[in-house]
């Protein structure tokens, strides 16, 4: 999963010229430690109930500047230093799990909010065949799998570049298979 490959990322990029790596869960925050030692993860409930279109916009703004703040002076700073820095989800549920966030607003206010996200050098999406993300993602039926596949697919440019990977790798594979790209991109 996400977690066991970022492991073996930070694990083996001192290996690949990084200065170091830094690991956040979600947006960072601006003061505080990286998530190291790693958090503990569990299946989490999917009762959330429906989001109210205000609530849901309120959120989203929120968010953008929470994730502008802390990519002006958490990420940018260490990015600068020469380490790898990876966001798992960061601003990504929005589109592929709005029920996560609690975004029940208008497609179009997330078009625009996508322009005023700071865009992150490189997305690395994670897919793999819904048999194995059945297995993985407990907590999911077969049709939410198949929808958040589909919405993965169609995922709008939240970075400057995108790496595609199938999560069906050994982990190992899958970390060297990440460098690899991230070495080839311009």
């Amino acid at each position: 999963g996400k977690t066991t490959f970022a492991r073996n990322l930070c694990a083996t990029a001192d290996q690949v010229g990084f200065a170091g790596c830094r690991y956040f869960h979600w947006i960072p925050r601006v003061f505080g430690k990286a998530q190291f030692p790693w958090p503990v993860f569990s299946d989490l409930a999917r009762n959330f109930g429906p989001a109210s279109a205000l609530l849901s916009v309120f959120r989203l703004l929120k968010s953008i500047l929470l994730a502008r703040i802390s990519w002006t002076f958490r990420i940018a700073p260490l990015v600068r230093a020469g380490h790898l820095v990876l966001l798992d989800r960061f601003i990504t549920n929005y589109w592929l799990d709005p029920a996560s966030v609690r975004y029940g607003g208008p497609a179009w206010l997330l078009a625009l909010a996508q322009r005023l996200f700071p865009k992150p050098d490189v997305l690395i999406a994670l897919d793999a065949p819904e048999e194995i993300l059945s297995q993985r993602k407990g907590e999911l039926t077969p049709g939410q799998i198949r929808e958040q596949q589909q919405r993965l697919r169609d995922l709008p440019s939240l970075a400057k570049s995108r790496i595609d990977l199938d999560a069906a790798q050994p982990p190992d594979a899958l970390a060297a298979t990440a460098f690899a790209k991230l070495s080839a991109l311009p």
